[in-house]
């Protein structure tokens, strides 16, 4: 399934063509069959025409928008628009042409990003206002209503856009939390180790990984119950967020098992870090007593970080910790 962003832009691509492909229509048909003064407005409608033509013929063939390229020729559109409209006769459809801004502004404000959208939206208010107050007869009330319009209808939309930009910030960030625990899931889990290990080179340190699993987690879901087994997730949960460190990573990686990543600077640091997160469960206060095993590695000092291999390294050792008895930290040599 395409993701939100690549529907996204699916369908800003759609909306641009289908412009793209209305304005051609319109200045060619202006062209061939428009009657103005002076005669050589007809040629810059023909000639923009063409030019859209060629525009919307492109957009047909390429999956992606390139944003500079869009701006300037909606610039030059709009140039050519305000030209026109500076030009026909008779003077009443200068207020139309006036009014056509209102769509490049409603257009421009929902699709580009936002900076662009504000500048450009102005922009062709702007060419909108200029074009009724010189060419309509009746200005005054013409500039009145277009003026009311493009702000009501500008503030709507920049208003559903901040509200669809909160909605969608506030939905990837759920989609990177655990729903059981709050912590990070494996979706986030990949930015936040590699912002970790870009913080570890530029400190001089390396980034440690230590993956942790309960000790007999099973029998508590097996003796108590899957509700008793979530409290005790949750409480590990919790724990270990108070005491691992400021900036550490933590993340769960299914059922019941979690990984931590941080930035320390040696194997000994690093074992310091994962005793500390095994004594804080084992000392945990819950009905069910519980324990973890605890694996940890370190990525080699200024090596590209290889996150599958980091954590199979961690992995390993994880294992060699079940193997020593359970409730034990063990933590790949340097």
């Amino acid at each position: 399934m395409p993701s939100p962003t690549a529907q996204q832009s699916a369908f800003q691509l759609a909306v641009l063509r289908l412009i793209a492909g209305g304005l051609s229509i319109g200045f060619l048909v202006a062209g061939v069959w428009g009657t103005f003064e002076p005669d050589w407005v007809r040629y810059v409608a023909l000639i923009a025409g063409i030019a859209c033509a060629v525009f919307t013929a492109a957009l047909i063939w390429i999956h992606a928008r390139h944003d500079l390229i869009v701006r300037a020729i909606l610039a030059v559109l709009m140039g050519t628009v305000f030209l026109m409209g500076a030009t026909i006769q008779p003077p009443p459809l200068g207020t139309l042409s006036g009014f056509v801004f209102l769509g490049f502004a409603v257009g421009i404000a929902s699709y580009e990003k936002f900076g662009a959208a504000v500048a450009m939206s102005l922009a062709a208010v702007g060419f909108g206002i200029v074009s009724i107050a010189i060419r309509s007869t009746v200005p005054a009330a013409a500039l009145g209503v277009f003026v009311a319009v493009a702000a009501a209808s500008l503030f709507a939309v920049f208003g559903f856009r901040r509200v669809a930009a909160g909605a969608t910030a506030a939905a990837i960030a759920d989609s990177l939390k655990d729903p059981l625990t709050g912590i990070t899931n494996r979706r986030g889990l990949a930015l936040g180790a590699s912002l970790l290990s870009a913080l570890a080179d530029r400190t001089g340190q390396r980034l440690g990984c230590l993956i942790l699993d309960l000790d007999h987690f099973k029998a508590i879901n097996d003796d108590f119950g899957h509700e008793a087994g979530d409290t005790v997730l949750i409480a590990v949960a919790r724990r270990i967020q108070e005491v691992a460190r400021q900036g550490d990573l933590f993340v769960r990686l299914g059922g019941e098992e979690f990984a931590v990543f941080t930035v320390v600077r040696s194997v000994t640091e690093l074992k310091l870090v994962g005793e500390r997160l095994r004594a804080a469960v084992e000392n945990l206060a819950v009905a069910t007593p519980v324990t973890t095993s605890v694996g940890g590695a370190l990525q080699a000092s200024g090596a590209v970080l290889r996150l599958e291999e980091l954590m199979s390294r961690a992995d390993r050792q994880l294992y060699a910790a079940k193997a020593a008895g359970r409730n034990a930290l063990r933590v790949a040599a340097d």
